[in-house]
C-alpha cells in the first residue's frame, strides 16, 4: 500500500479527497510502504516519484467519477478552476507573496505556463473567452488585457522571481492530476503525465527509472553486507560495501581485482575503499568452510527479501547439477580440486522456477568421489530454509549414492533424475530398454523397480514419449524418482507429462553458469582454491542480484524493472564508491538516507 499527505486539502471543495490517504500501488509486492507528499519536496522529488502519482491519480479518478462533480461541468473548464483554487497554496510554496489583485494575475500566468500559451496576447483571448461569471469563478478578476499581464511579467523578471511562476504551475498541476482530474491532452502531453502510464519503467523517464533502481539494489546491497562476515579490518560496513564495487568495477573493466585501482581512480574516491592488494589477502585467509558460510547466509537472506515481496512461490522448483571454470596452466599445481584437464569444478543448485532463476549454493569439489555428500550438504542447507516443491537432476546423477543423498533429506520423494538411455548394456541390465517397451506413442509408462540392486528399496523409473505422429515413441524422456504417482491411469499419465515440462526449466542452470562465467566474471583467476571459490561466489551473487533486480517491483514506487548485466553492475559501482559526478537520482536518495 502506498499513503498520500495532502497538504492542499482545503484549497477546493470541488473534488473530494482527504488530508491523509491510503491508495494502491501499482504492484502489492513492493518490499516497503510508500509515501506521497503533497507538495513534493522539490521538482526532482516530483519526476522520481511520478509512478506514485500516476497510481494515486488512477484511483482518485474513479473517486471523482462516482462523486457526480463534473456532471454538466466542461472538463478543461473544471481543470483551470481547480488549478485556479490551488494557486495562492501553489506561488507560495514557490516563493512568492502575492496580493490580493496581484494574486488574480498570477493565476492567468499559471494558466499560460500550464497550457503553453505562447504570448501575452494569446494569454487575453484565452481568460477572455471564458464569461464574466465563469472568470469569477476562476478568480481572475476584471483586469484581464494584454498589458496586464504584460507588466505583470515583465515585474516578476525584473524581480528574478518569473521562475516561481513555472516552479508553482508545476506544483498545481501535479497536485490537481494527483486528485484525479484529467487535464487537456495538451497538458498531458507537456507534463509527460497520462492516466495510460502503467507499471513498466519504460514508461518514464530515465531518472525516474534510475530512482527505482538505485533503490532497489542499494537495499540488496545493505542486505549482503548486513550478512558478510570478513576480517576486522574489512569489517565496517562501509567497507564491505566497497568489496561490491570493486566486484563490479572488475566485471565491467575485465581487468584484475588486486590492480582495479589503476582504472578506478579516475571515477571514483577510491581512497576509503579497500584495496586491492588488502582484497586479495582477505579471501586468500578464509578457509573454504568460512566461505560457504558467507555466501549461504547471504543468498537465503536475498532469497527472503524476495519471498517476503511475495515473488517467487513457498515450493519452489529447484535444479542441481556441476559446472567447470577454467583455472590458470596447471602444469605446476597437483589435482586437488580439480579435472583431468585442470579446471575447477563446481557443485550448485538453483531455483529454476517459473517465478525465479536463482542461485542457492556453491561448492568446490575437492574429487567426483563428493558429489553425493556435497550435494546431501546443499538439500540440508536448502530444506532448513523452504520446502521446495521439486528437486530435479540431470543425467549422470544416476548413482546409488546420488539416490541415496536425495532419500536421505527429501524424505517426501520430491525429486527425479533424468535417465541416461542404457540400450546398450545388456537385455537384463537395461532400464531403459524395459520402460520403451512399456510405452505407447504419446504416453506414459513406470517401471516399479528400476533395478539398482544396491538400492534397498529399489526406485522407480517413469517415462514420457513425445511423439505426436501416432508411430514411432521418439523423443522420450525418462526419471528416476521416489515420486508417489497416482493408481489412476489418467492421473499418473497427466503428473508425468507435467513433470517432463516441468524438467524442461532445468536448463535455467545452464544460463545462470553462462553468465557468471561471461557477463558477471570477476576478472581474476587464482590457482589457490580459497581465491577461486570466493572469486566465483561473487560472480554467482551478482548473477543473483541481476535476476532479482527484473523480478521483485522498485520501492518506493513500484515499477517493474528490465535491466540489463551491464546497468547492474554500473549502479552497483555507484553505490560502493562515490564519485564527482552520479546521476540526479542517485544524489537525491543520498540525501534522503543523511536525513533519516
Amino acid at each position: 500500500m502506498a499513503r498520500h499527505q495532502d497538504a492542499f486539502v482545503r484549497e477546493t471543495e470541488r473534488v473530494p479527497h482527504d488530508s491523509e490517504q491510503t491508495f494502491e500501488g501499482f504492484n502489492d509486492k513492493v518490499t516497503e510502504d510508500s509515501v506521497l507528499s503533497r507538495p513534493p519536496e522539490d521538482s526532482i522529488a516530483t519526476e522520481l516519484k511520478k509512478p506514485l502519482l500516476i497510481a494515486l491519480a488512477k484511483a482518485n479518478r474513479d473517486r471523482i467519477t462516482e462523486s457526480n462533480a463534473l456532471d454538466g461541468v466542461d472538463p478543461d473548464y473544471f481543470f483551470d478552476a481547480v488549478v485556479c483554487d490551488v494557486a495562492e497554496n501553489a506561488v507560495t510554496l514557490a516563493g512568492l507573496n502575492p496580493t490580493e489583485q496581484e494574486l488574480e494575475k498570477y493565476r492567468a500566468l499559471l494558466l499560460q505556463v500550464i497550457h503553453g500559451l505562447p504570448t501575452n496576447q494569446a494569454v487575453h483571448e484565452y481568460v477572455t473567452a471564458y464569461s464574466r461569471r465563469e472568470r469569477a469563478g476562476l478568480g481572475l478578476g476584471d483586469a484581464c488585457g494584454r498589458s496586464t499581464y504584460q507588466k505583470t511579467k515583465r515585474a516578476l523578471k525584473d524581480a528574478g522571481e518569473y521562475d516561481a511562476i513555472v516552479h508553482a504551475a508545476d506544483i498545481a498541476v501535479h497536485v490537481v492530476f494527483g486528485w484525479g482530474i484529467s487535464p487537456p491532452d495538451s497538458v498531458q502531453s507537456r507534463y509527460e503525465l497520462e492516466f495510460e502510464l502503467g507499471s513498466s519503467a519504460d514508461d518514464y523517464s530515465f531518472d525516474t527509472r534510475q530512482f527505482a533502481l538505485c533503490a532497489l539494489v542499494n537495499d540488496l546491497l545493505e542486505i549482503i553486507v548486513n550478512n558478510m562476515e570478513l576480517g576486522r579490518e574489512a569489517n565496517k560496513s562501509r567497507a564491505r560495501k566497497t568489496l561490491l564495487g570493486v566486484v563490479a568495477h572488475s566485471a565491467l573493466t575485465d581487468g584484475g581485482i588486486g590492480s582495479y585501482e589503476k582504472s578506478a581512480q579516475h571515477l571514483y574516491d577510491v581512497e576509503s575503499a579497500l584495496s586491492g592488494s588488502r582484497v586479495y589477502d582477505l579471501t586468500g585467509s578464509l578457509p573454504r568452510w568460512e566461505i560457504n558460510e558467507i555466501f549461504d547466509d547471504i543468498t537465503y537472506a536475498l532469497l527472503k527479501y524476495v519471498s517476503d515481496a511475495g515473488c517467487i512461490p513457498d515450493d519452489p522448483v529447484i535444479s542441481y547439477d556441476l559446472t567447470d571454470l577454467q583455472g590458470l596452466d596447471t602444469s605446476s599445481f597437483g589435482k586437488r580440486f580439480r579435472t583431468a584437464d585442470g579446471r575447477w569444478r563446481f557443485a550448485s543448485l538453483a531455483c529454476t522456477d517459473t517465478e525465479l532463476e536463482f542461485s542457492l549454493g556453491l561448492r568446490l569439489l575437492k574429487s567426483e568421489s563428493q558429489r553425493a555428500s556435497v550435494l546431501k550438504n546443499l538439500l540440508r542447507k536448502l530444506t532448513d530454509k523452504i520446502d521446495p516443491q521439486l528437486v530435479m537432476l540431470d543425467r549422470g546423477f544416476d548413482g546409488v549414492a546420488d539416490m541415496g543423498a536425495c532419500r536421505a533429506i527429501l524424505e517426501e520423494g520430491n525429486w527425479l533424475i533424468c535417465a541416461q538411455n542404457d540400450e546398450w548394456k545388456s537385455d537384463n541390465q537395461a532400464e531403459f530398454s524395459r520402460l520403451r517397451e512399456e510405452l505407447e506413442p504419446g504416453g506414459t509408462a513406470v517401471l516399479r523397480s528400476a533395478g539398482y540392486e544396491d538400492l534397498n528399496p529399489p526406485t522407480q523409473l517413469f517415462g514420457y514419449s513425445g511423439s505426436t505422429d501416432g508411430e514411432t515413441l521418439d523423443p522420450i524422456r525418462a526419471f528416476y524418482s521416489d515420486m508417489k504417482l497416482p493408481t489412476d491411469k489418467e492421473d499418473r499419465d497427466k503428473l508425468i507429462t507435467y513433470l517432463n515440462f516441468v524438467y524442461n526449466h532445468r536448463g535455467k542452470i545452464e544460463t545462470m553458469f553462462r553468465l557468471t562465467k561471461n557477463a558477471f566474471a570477476v576478472g581474476s583467476q587464482s590457482d589457490d582454491e580459497r581465491r577461486t571459490l570466493f572469486y566465483y561466489n561473487l560472480s554467482v551473487l551478482f548473477y543473483n542480484l541481476y535476476k532479482i533486480v527484473n523480478t521483485v517491483p522498485a520501492p518506493p514506487t513500484g515499477i517493474e524493472l528490465d535491466v540489463s548485466q551491464l546497468e547492474l553492475l554500473t549502479v552497483v559501482r555507484n553505490l560502493a564508491f562515490s564519485g564527482p559526478t552520479q546521476p540526479p537520482a542517485l544524489t537525491y536518495l543520498q540525501d534522503q538516507w543523511q536525513s533519516r
